[in-house]
């Protein structure tokens, strides 16, 4: 059943409206490490490593944050790429972003009034009658000046940035990709400083036997894996040293009297140079523009995901749990009486051209029907789908369908159970991927 959105009114279109373009094949027929079902439907076998052919292409981890897959992840230390696990690249992540969210925000000053830098009555007596003087440019040589004191070093790394152009990768095993972008990052201050203050900070950074550089580049290539039928890029992240302190502001009236405008903590951070003078950072492969379904693994629960049922019967949709494909949580589809259920998706702003849909898929076996579809993509508005098998499918396989035309800028995918009661099936990494143009 497929659920077309439109004015907040969900509309149900009939079975007689549905139209498949890929019931054409009616046997399967094995291409490598893939069978190929009900045409240009596929299905990733289990447990690849006893498949025929073995399975080498890299392995993506998904990131809740930034929403992103991740691939091979690898740290420059003196100019060596050393591969590192996406556990540990977490683990720096979540320190960087403390110390970005520290710069980001402005530390607050502490302001002090002049009279309270002089603790005796003459000192505040003389101070208030220099200060009556101070019209006289000629007998007044005011000054400012800034002292910083260090505290505390750590070490982090700037946002993402692209390393290399988007690639697609047409290679059942594998496609090469070549960071090819000469990286620029420049120091950066968390207090609004005049040019005075940072050198202040330094010089005084320095002095202390720490190297600090105004900016750094690195045009080294890198080469990394893309993964099958993808579109993927090279990011990097700058290798960056936070030096935190004490800034404070000093003042002087000309007439021997010194006062601290204001003192404030700051935190401020220089690239890291390699032995070689180049920048220091990571870099890594990146998913993060294929799939443009939102939630896609459900971790969010149904946020982003819309249900449709028949009225008058309950809802047989849920986010558990109960042995997700990655993650934390799936979506099922379950109820104790006979059901049918729609768990869909609208997405805007589509460029049009040729794109897949897939979805990770454990089932019961037994339903009437099980399938994924795609709507409201095509001018003529024909609907896409592919049947999933309704025999029991006990460890989570990869279904997908590509070669679909969007055409109108937006689509709506959905996966759809017709079940007799007690049936169920567990859905997760669901994905809709542009490939082409």
């Amino acid at each position: 059943m497929i659920v077309l959105k439109k004015f907040g009114t969900a509309l149900i279109l009939s079975a007689t409206l549905v139209f498949s373009l890929f019931t054409e094949a009616t046997s399967a027929a094995t291409i490598g490490d893939y069978q190929v079902l009900s045409g240009n439907a596929k299905v990733e076998v289990s447990q690849m490593k006893q498949a025929e052919n073995v399975d080498t292409r890299p392995e993506m981890s998904y990131d809740p944050d930034t929403k992103e897959w991740i691939g091979d992840i690898y740290l420059v230390t003196n100019g060596k790429p050393s591969k590192i696990s996406f556990k540990e690249y977490k683990r720096l992540d979540n320190e960087s972003k403390k110390i970005s969210e520290q710069m980001k925000n402005k530390s607050v000053k502490t302001y002090f009034s002049k009279a309270e830098q002089f603790k005796d009555k003459v000192k505040e007596n003389k101070f208030r009658q220099n200060m009556e003087a101070t019209d006289d440019p000629e007998t007044q040589a005011p000054a400012v000046w800034y002292a910083y004191n260090h505290l505390l070093t750590w070490d982090w790394y700037a946002d993402e940035v692209d390393a290399s152009a988007e690639v697609f990768c047409g290679n059942p095993a594998w496609c090469p990709i070549t960071k090819t972008t000469t990286i620029t990052q420049s120091e950066s201050f968390s207090v609004g400083l005049s040019g005075t203050a940072q050198n202040q900070v330094r010089s005084a950074t320095m002095s202390l036997g720490y190297e600090w550089s105004q900016s750094l580049s690195n045009g080294s290539s890198y080469t990394l894996p893309i993964k099958y039928n993808y579109l993927g890029r090279i990011k990097w992240r700058s290798h960056m040293r936070a030096y935190h302190g004490v800034l404070e502001e000093w003042r002087t009236d000309g007439w021997g009297n010194s006062w601290m405008q204001w003192s404030s903590p700051t935190t401020n951070s220089s690239p890291v140079k390699l032995g070689s003078g180049e920048l220091d950072g990571m870099y890594y492969t990146t998913y993060g523009n294929w799939n443009l379904l939102y939630n896609s693994s459900f971790e969010e629960g149904n946020a982003w995901w819309q249900d449709w049922h028949p009225d008058g019967q309950q809802s047989a949709m849920k986010m558990d749990g109960d042995w997700p494909s990655a993650g934390n949580l799936k979506l099922t589809h379950w109820s104790s009486s006979d059901y049918r259920q729609t768990t869909y998706q609208t997405v805007e702003g589509l460029s049009p051209g040729v794109y897949r849909m897939a979805v990770r898929l454990r089932s019961s076996g037994g339903q009437k029907v099980l399938r994924m579809e795609l709507s409201q993509h095509r001018w003529d508005g024909k609907i896409q789908y592919a049947n999933l098998p309704t025999t029991p499918v006990g460890n989570y396989v990869t279904y997908y369908l590509d070669g679909i035309r969007i055409e109108t800028g937006r689509a709506t995918f959905g996966v759809y159970s017709d079940a007799y009661g007690g049936q169920w099936a567990a859905f997760d990494q669901v994905e809709l991927v542009r490939t082409g143009q």
